[in-house]
C-alpha cells in the first residue's frame, strides 16, 4: 500500500501549478482517504484503475491549460492587429524563403532520384584533368560491363538530345522541339526504374534493326498527351521518323543527371535518321567518346575500391587508344561521383554544400526570428503595467511567460502558413525558370509533404525559441516603478549591450552575411551563363 500511495502522490504533484493551487490539497486528502477503501473493496484491479485515472488526468489538465493560453494569446493578438500583421509577414517571409531553399535546392542536391530503386548505389565518372563528367566510347562501356565483381550493371546515355516531334504521326504537322536522351537497352534496369505503364527497354527485347520505339516521361504524357489512357501504342514522329510509345516512366523521373531533364528516352539502337547523334557508326568507333556511363555498384563493393579498379581499367583502355586521345585527356585520372541525385556530387564537396545550405537557411530564418524577438521585447515593455499588476496579485511568473510564449507560437504558426503559401508561389516561379543554356537545365524539385513538415517544425521551434527570452525579460521587471503611471520600465541587462541591442547586432551581422552569400551566388550564375 505504501508503494501505491507514493505513486499516487507523485502523480498528484505532477499536475499544473494552477490546478495544484486550487485542488492539490483536496486531491491528496481524497487519495489518502480512498486508497485503503478501494484496496479493500476492489483489490489490486481497483488500485490500478485509480492510478490509471489520475495518470490520464495529468496530460489532460496540461492540454486544457495550453488551450487556455492559446485562447489568451489569440485575444491578445486580435487586440493588436498591426503588431500581429507585421509579425506574420516577418515570419512568413523567413519561413517561406527557408522552405523554398530546402525544397528547391537541398532536395535537388541530396534527394534520391524519383523511381530509381538503385539510387544509393549509382555512380558516374569524373575526369581529374578538367573536372567534367567523363564521356566514353561505347567500347569503354562494354569493357566496364565485364567487371561483374564491381558493378551489377553499367549503362550508357547521351543527354540533351533535341527531337522535332509531331504527335499525330503526320509529316505535314508542325513539329515541336522536345529534349530527350539516347539510352542503352539496360539503362532502366541499371537505375532500377520500372514503367508506371507499359514497359521500359530491355536488352532481350530491343535490338538493332527493330522498329523504332520510345519511352516517354510522366511529364510528357500529362502535359503533351493530356494523360491519355490510349498513349501506349500511339505513334510519334521523331525527326521525321515514326516511333511507337511502349512505356511511361514513373512520376518525377527525368533520368540520371536529372538537372538536364528528358521527356523522351530513345534506345541507342535507333536508326541514325531518327537520332543523327548515332550517325557515323558511333557505337563501334573507339574514338567516339560521346556517351556518359552510369554504373551501379555491386552490393558489397565500396565506392573507393570501385574507383581504384575503374581508374586502372580506364588507364589501360587509354593506353590502347593513345593515338585518339586529346592532349587534355592524356594522363587523366578517373574518380567516381554519387549519381543517385539530380546532380552528381563529389564526396569531398558534399560536406561543404551541406554547410553552405544550412548556413543559408539559418541566416534567413535567424533574421526573421530576431525581428520577431525584438517586436516581442517592445510589446513586453509596452505591457509593463499589465504584467506588473498580474504579478503583484499573485499570478505565477511561469504562467505569464507561458502565455507570452503562446503569442509567439501563434504568430509563428500563422507565419508558417503564410510561408507555405509564399514557398508555393516561389516554387511555381522556379518551375518556369531556366538557365540561359542550349540544353535545358532545371533547378525545380517541387513542394511535397517533406516541405510542409519542415515548415511546421520550423514554425514551432522558432515560436518557442525566440519568444521565450523576451517573455523572461519582460517578467523580470521591478514591480514598484512599473506600477507607477508613466514611469519607464527598467528592463534588466547592461546599458550598452542589452538583449535588444544584442539582437540588433545579430540581425545586422546576419544581413551582411546573407548579402555576401547572395552576391557569390549571383556571380556564380552569371559566370555559368556562358557555359554551353
Amino acid at each position: 500500500m505504501s508503494f501505491v500511495w507514493r505513486v499516487y502522490r507523485r502523480l498528484a504533484q505532477a499536475f499544473p501549478h494552477e490546478f495544484k493551487v486550487a485542488y492539490g490539497t483536496e486531491l491528496l486528502q481524497a487519495g489518502e482517504d480512498s486508497l485503503a477503501d478501494v484496496a479493500k473493496r476492489q483489490g489490486a484491479a481497483g488500485l490500478i484503475r485509480l492510478i490509471a485515472d489520475i495518470a490520464i488526468r495529468v496530460p489532460v489538465e496540461y492540454l486544457a491549460e495550453m488551450r487556455g493560453d492559446l485562447r489568451y494569446g489569440w485575444r491578445a493578438l486580435r487586440g493588436s492587429p498591426g503588431f500581429a500583421l507585421v509579425g506574420i509577414i516577418s515570419m512568413g517571409l523567413g519561413i517561406g524563403l527557408t522552405t523554398n531553399v530546402y525544397s528547391s535546392k537541398w532536395a535537388i542536391l541530396f534527394r534520391d532520384l524519383p523511381g530509381a530503386a538503385n539510387a544509393k548505389r549509382l555512380v558516374m565518372l569524373q575526369e581529374s584533368t578538367e573536372g567534367d563528367l567523363a564521356r566514353a566510347s561505347y567500347y569503354y562501356v562494354e569493357r566496364y560491363r565485364e567487371q561483374k565483381r564491381l558493378f551489377s550493371g553499367v549503362a550508357a546515355f547521351e543527354t540533351g538530345v533535341p527531337f522535332n516531334v509531331t504527335f499525330s504521326g503526320e509529316a505535314s504537322e508542325k513539329p515541336e522541339r522536345v529534349f530527350g536522351r539516347l539510352v542503352s537497352a539496360d539503362y532502366f534496369a541499371v537505375l532500377g526504374v520500372k514503367a508506371q505503364q507499359g514497359r521500359v527497354f530491355s536488352p532481350d527485347v530491343d535490338k538493332s534493326g527493330d522498329a523504332a520505339v520510345v519511352v516517354i516521361s510522366d511529364r510528357f504524357w500529362r502535359n503533351r498527351l493530356h494523360a491519355s489512357p490510349e498513349a501506349l501504342g500511339q505513334t510519334l514522329r521523331l525527326n521525321g521518323q515514326l516511333a511507337t510509345i511502349v512505356g511511361i516512366t514513373p512520376k518525377g523521373f527525368q533520368g540520371a543527371l536529372a538537372v538536364n531533364p528528358s521527356e523522351l528516352f530513345v534506345p541507342i539502337t535507333a536508326p541514325p535518321a531518327l537520332a543523327p547523334e548515332l550517325a557515323n557508326d558511333v557505337l563501334h568507333r573507339r574514338d567516339a567518346k560521346q556517351f556518359l556511363p552510369v554504373l551501379c555498384l555491386a552490393p558489397s563493393v565500396t565506392m573507393e575500391s570501385a574507383e581504384a579498379a575503374l581508374d586502372a581499367i580506364t588507364r589501360e583502355l587509354d593506353e590502347e587508344d593513345s593515338y585518339s586521345l586529346r592532349r587534355t585527356e592524356k594522363g587523366r585520372r578517373i574518380t567516381l561521383l554519387s549519381a543517385g541525385t539530380s546532380i552528381p556530387i563529389p564526396q569531398k564537396v558534399k560536406p561543404a554544400l551541406i554547410g553552405f545550405f544550412l548556413a543559408l537557411m539559418g541566416l534567413i530564418i535567424t533574421l526573421a526570428c530576431m525581428n520577431l524577438a525584438n517586436m516581442l521585447i517592445a510589446r513586453g515593455a509596452n505591457r509593463r503595467k499589465e504584467l506588473a499588476i498580474r504579478l503583484s496579485v499573485g499570478a505565477s511568473r511561469f504562467r505569464i511567460v507561458r502565455q507570452m510564449v503562446s503569442e509567439g507560437i501563434l504568430l509563428s504558426l500563422m507565419g508558417g502558413l503564410a510561408g507555405m503559401a509564399l514557398a508555393y508561389v516561389l516554387a511555381r516561379l522556379n518551375a518556369h525558370f531556366s538557365a540561359p543554356t542550349i540544353v535545358p537545365v532545371e533547378f525545380y524539385a517541387g513542394l511535397d509533404w517533406r516541405a510542409g513538415v519542415f515548415a511546421f517544425a520550423l514554425a514551432i521551434v522558432c515560436g518557442v525559441g525566440f519568444s521565450l527570452a523576451p517573455a523572461l525579460q519582460a517578467t523580470k521587471a521591478d514591480l514598484t516603478p512599473a506600477l507607477k503611471e508613466g514611469s519607464a520600465l527598467q528592463l534588466p541587462g547592461y546599458r550598452r549591450l542589452g538583449l535588444r541591442n544584442l539582437l540588433i547586432v545579430i540581425q545586422v551581422a546576419a544581413s551582411l552575411m546573407l548579402l555576401l552569400m547572395t552576391g557569390f551566388l549571383v556571380l556564380g550564375i552569371s559566370k555559368s551563363s556562358g557555359i554551353q
